[in-house]
């Protein structure tokens, strides 16, 4: 089913108005080097074929409107705008199409007045193209448009697309479905009061406008963040000019700090001149309580209560169904209450748990309610941050960089980069879905030209962007699905993550390392042994991943130990989806020793492959984790070795995981089991003794899984709660 047209795209009246001229500079701004094939095929009629081309006509709608003047196929008109270097691409075609228009069209091109609409929709921004951007915005924006309601949405601005406010940076987000946790916000109809009862009028009002609770007031643009304060060698930025950065400040016993700007906002401010661009009001926090989710983003256990209809959160009893307590809450509104309030929440609200039942902690909920760096430095020990929840999110897959300008969200990243050990593994962790923080954060809408900066400053960029998801999508693919969810809601918003997938192309353009494809965990796992020089097998060996001769042998655990050396990823996934782990799990490999049985010998590939903690939860394209695919196949070793990488309180969540099918482990491991023995039971009949042994060892090790899966608190049908709580 074919995706709805975009408001961006030029109408047929202003495509067919193009003149000659526009359409043979639409053919250079597509092939600036003169570089194209066929450049002169049908020559007197070119620019026609631009004209129709841009209408998004289908091809066969092509062939048929040139007729009788080119009497050719509609394969033949795909060829040449191939060779013409013209996307054909339906996606990518329309990009293409609202770039070139919005390059081209200028006020010698005549435009038709287009039919008198009630509700006029914002006249769409200039989507990116290396050169300038083209002055016509200003021209074209009307009174009647800035009257439309900005509830939420944001007006367009009579500015250009280089100039933007680091508070105008996302805007509406959309409903996320119960299996995706890369969707965007959505719409709540609920919007909330304060969390304390206790705070003053003049605090609440200094916050928050008299419409709503969650419209922020105007403030002054962010300065660059230039300056760190110390805290146990851990260096976190806060804003230059703030008592933070004075010694009794940075003293122990001084554990919340109140920036100066904090009285402004607790006390009357006088008049000021208003700010000409005010950030976007931000939406009460939704609760998907059947999905688990808080806003689409953060993950949580499924519970029966709908939180964000709650309207007292002074001190409430934490939920008994996913743990989401007053501190919880304090987070998730931190933006719609005076920064004064919620300092003091902290202090008073210190002593509660610090994690839901599904590991978030503070910092998960504080990071996607879209505050600014005042709320970060707020407090100077967050804990520990490297702790993923149960679903494999730490706190930068859910960062929501709404009210963060440009240079505070670097730096942000930057603090973000040096925390833990190794540096930047907050920074690379990957969730359940194999994603990376720097794949959920290029799924929000930022400015055109903060897409590159943001990129750059995630460890190992290149490879990340090349990464795939464990469906075996890219990053554009994943990008332009977070569009599409936006489209109908905030055009702004889809042509920011059209101009972010522009950016994304033009760096995954540029000669990398990575871009071909390398011999690697996967291959090893199909039975590789890496021999760049077949001809001459037996007589030397040249390893494929180090390109050395005789530098080792070409056994399964040596070539694991070269790629390691070299710097492979242990978790990326295939274009299949599936991650190294996986395959060595999923893939039979002719066996190198018959001592040893195939459970023996996996075991000891994972002892050198497998020891981080992202790399035991990611999931492969069925849903399903290592200890599915270990139990179901009997490799009771390798199934105790996974578990003994946990903590007691994650084991009882990995045990009790259920796949796309509905099927749980222990289910799963049972049917294995039944049809083992009637398999058994088969070959003795047929008088197969020596497969009927050899089905009584498998089922024996089966079973040994089994044991193991009752031994850590399996379920036969495990509730939401057992699949994913791993705090109790």
């Amino acid at each position: 089913m074919a995706s709805p047209r975009s408001h961006l795209v030029p109408t047929w009246q202003q495509c067919m108005s193009l003149t000659d001229q526009q359409c043979r500079r639409i053919q250079a701004l597509r092939d600036p080097n003169g570089i194209r094939a066929n450049s002169t095929w049908e020559e007197r009629h070119q620019d026609k074929l631009i004209r129709l081309y841009m209408t998004m006509m289908s091809f066969n709608q092509i062939e048929t409107a040139m007729q009788p003047d080119v009497n050719r196929s509609y394969k033949t008109f795909q060829n040449y705008f191939r060779h013409w270097m013209f996307p054909l691409d339906r996606s990518e075609r329309e990009q293409a199409v609202i770039e070139l228009y919005n390059a081209v069209a200028g006020s010698n091109n005549p435009s038709p007045t287009p039919p008198p609409v009630q509700h006029p929709r914002p006249i769409p921004p200039s989507l990116p193209i290396r050169q300038s951007q083209p002055p016509q915005f200003q021209q074209q924006m009307t009174p009647q448009v800035l009257q439309q309601n900005n509830d939420f949405y944001p007006v367009m601005r009579p500015r250009e697309l280089s100039t933007t406010n680091p508070h105008d940076r996302i805007s509406t987000m959309t409903s996320a479905s119960a299996s995706s946790a890369s969707s965007l916000y959505d719409e709540t109809s609920n919007p909330r009061d304060s969390i304390f009862s206790d705070v003053s009028a003049v605090t609440l009002n200094s916050s928050m406008s008299s419409g709503s609770k969650y419209n922020m007031q105007p403030r002054p643009p962010m300065v660059a963040v230039n300056t760190f304060f110390m805290n146990s060698g851990n260096q976190f930025p806060i804003p230059p000019g703030s008592q933070m950065n004075s010694p009794a400040a940075i003293s122990p016993s001084n554990q919340y700090h109140i920036p100066p700007r904090t009285l402004e906002r607790i006390q009357p401010a006088p008049q000021q001149t208003p700010v000409p661009m005010q950030p976007r009001p931000m939406k009460a926090p939704k609760h998907d309580h059947k999905a688990g989710t808080w806003n689409g983003i953060l993950n949580t256990v499924p519970c029966p209560t709908d939180h964000s209809k709650w309207k007292n959160f002074e001190r409430f009893a934490p939920c008994t169904g996913c743990g989401f307590n007053a501190l919880h809450a304090l987070m998730l509104n931190a933006r719609s209450i005076s920064l004064g309030a919620f300092i003091d929440g902290m202090q008073r609200l210190d002593d509660l748990p610090r994690a839901d039942f599904a590991g978030n902690g503070p910092l998960h909920f504080l990071a996607q309610s879209g505050v600014d760096m005042e709320h970060f430095s707020a407090r100077p020990s967050w804990g520990d941050m490297t702790n993923q929840n149960s679903f494999g999110q730490n706190p930068v897959h859910v960062l929501n960089p709404q009210g963060l300008s440009d240079d505070e969200l670097l730096s942000l990243l930057e603090w973000f980069q040096n925390r833990e050990s190794p540096p930047g593994l907050l920074l690379t962790q990957r969730d359940i879905w194999a994603r990376t923080p720097l794949h959920c954060l290029l799924q929000q809408p930022l400015p055109k030209s903060l897409y590159p900066r943001v990129i750059h400053a995630f460890p190992f960029f290149d490879h990340q962007l090349r990464s795939l998801n464990n469906s075996g999508k890219n990053i554009i693919k994943m990008m332009d699905k977070a569009s599409q969810k936006i489209r109908s809601s905030s055009a702004a918003d889809y042509a920011k993550l059209q101009a972010g997938i522009t950016e994304v192309k033009l760096l995954l353009s540029e000669p990398s390392p990575y871009s071909n494809q390398q011999y690697g965990f996967h291959d090893i796992a199909r039975g590789g042994r890496g021999n760049s020089n077949a001809a001459y097998a037996g007589i030397f060996y040249q390893c494929r991943i180090c390109n050395q001769t005789n530098a080792h042998e070409n056994s399964y655990l040596e070539q694991i130990e070269c790629a390691i050396h070299a710097g492979r990823d242990r978790n990326a996934p295939d274009e299949t989806g599936m991650t190294p782990p996986h395959a060595f799990l999923i893939h039979i490999r002719p066996a190198e020793s018959h001592l040893e049985s195939r459970s023996t010998e996996t075991v000891s590939l994972f002892r050198v492959l497998l020891h981080a903690r992202e790399a035991l939860h990611v999931l492969d394209p069925e849903g399903n984790n290592l200890v599915y695919n270990a139990s179901i196949r009997g490799y009771d070793e390798v199934l105790a070795y996974i578990l003994s990488l946990e903590t007691p309180e994650r084991r009882v969540s990995m045990v009790n995981a259920v796949n796309k099918h509905g099927k749980s482990v222990l289910e799963a491991t049972k049917d294995k089991i039944q049809s083992v023995l009637s398999e058994i039971q088969a070959a003795g009949i047929m008088g197969k003794k020596r497969r009927r042994d050899q089905l009584i060892a498998d089922v024996k090790k089966l079973d040994a899984c089994k044991q193991l899966l009752l031994k850590h608190r399996a379920e036969l049908k495990p509730s939401a709660e057992t699949r994913w709580r791993i705090v109790f």
